[in-house]
């Protein structure tokens, strides 16, 4: 009798373990997957963006001022990238949100990882936890994949049409001058 509670506190202790290590598990690959995401915010040169955002609002400005009259082929490029702007500002606009999300994401994981080993999580309580920073995680992925990968091809886009509308920042301001 006297070794029996002894061993029944082992079992009850080291199943304790067992389920915490799972449960650790589970928040460890969302941290993993939240480190990722990190990285892909990294990744991202902000210096280009954020300069092909400005390129981009500095060359639409003289246009507006300057074009009274353009062929068709310098009209089409002026609406594609008019079209694909919002792209390049969507990210440049919402930047340190994600890095905000990801960063508050990641303390609420570790805190209830601290919870979790501390025992002040009951299987319920963790699961709903668990799901709603998952789903929160997930969508955040996604409007960071999609917003970041729609960037890059648009600054790629710019970066190739770039010569046909510096030419025609060229034009007009050519033709202002000798209209005056």
């Amino acid at each position: 009798m006297k070794y029996v509670i002894p061993l029944i506190l082992i079992l009850i202790i080291g199943s304790c373990k067992q389920r915490n290590t799972a449960q650790n598990m589970q928040l460890d690959e969302l941290l993993m997957e939240l480190q990722n995401l990190n990285d892909t915010v990294s990744l991202l040169d902000t210096s280009v963006v954020l300069g092909e955002s400005r390129i981009i609002k500095s060359n639409l400005k003289l246009i507006h001022e300057h074009a009274d009259t353009i062929n068709v082929e310098t009209a089409s490029i002026i609406a594609e990238v008019y079209e694909e702007r919002n792209k390049i500002f969507f990210v440049e606009d919402n930047y340190k949100s994600f890095t905000n999300e990801l960063t508050i994401s990641t303390q609420q994981l570790n805190k209830l990882k601290q919870d979790l080993n501390n025992g002040l999580l009951t299987d319920e309580s963790f699961n709903t936890y668990y799901e709603q920073e998952k789903s929160i995680i997930l969508n955040l992925n996604q409007k960071i994949s999609e917003s970041y990968k729609e960037a890059k091809r648009v600054v790629s886009f710019i970066q190739k049409e770039d010569a046909k509308i510096d030419s025609l920042i060229t034009y007009l301001k050519e033709e202002k001058e000798l209209n005056q």
